[in-house]
């Protein structure tokens, strides 16, 4: 697989985000993002999307009611509320990998790589529900499934949004 094309990179919060005409969000409210297509890239924006959104969005709580599902997600509900991290305290997007999609379901890794070299690769699932794709939330409201430092695994597509700046 190579990387999407027609991708456009804006900011969040200081967190660089992807966009496609075709593959979404095709819909942005405030903090919250939603439409995406029902397809590997739209599975692939949403994760980039939902979790940079779950990690440095000021409504977080909104973020997970409309971008999260299942029981996961009432538990991150009911936890504490945590104060937004700094943007880009993980690094920049570097790659991904698919490790498994249909079309009810997918699980990708995203890589990041630290202004210090310092690579993270972090696996996420998103399901398909009500029209669209949502990321399975940690009990704690992470939006990490697995997070390994210092990990270059094998297969990474490189993806980031280095011509944005």
């Amino acid at each position: 697989m190579a990387p999407p094309g027609g991708i456009i990179w804006s900011q969040f919060q200081g967190e660089f985000v992807p966009y496609s005409d075709t593959a979404g969000p095709a819909r942005r409210k405030d903090d919250v993002v939603r439409c995406f297509a029902h397809t590997p890239t739209g599975a692939l924006i949403a994760v980039v999307q939902i979790s940079v959104r779950l990690t440095v969005s000021r409504d977080r709580r909104s973020v997970l009611m409309q971008s999260a599902t299942g029981t996961q997600r009432d538990q991150a509900l009911a936890a504490p509320t945590t104060a937004p991290r700094q943007p880009q305290a993980s690094g920049e997007l570097t790659g991904f990998q698919f490790l498994s999609y249909t079309d009810d379901a997918a699980t990708l890794m995203l890589v990041r790589t630290s202004s210090g070299g310092l690579t993270t690769a972090s696996l996420y699932a998103v399901s398909w529900s009500d029209g669209d794709w949502k990321l399975q939330v940690q009990p704690d409201g992470s939006a990490a499934v697995m997070t390994e430092r210092d990990t270059q695994p094998a297969g990474v597509i490189g993806w980031s949004p280095e011509g944005a700046r």
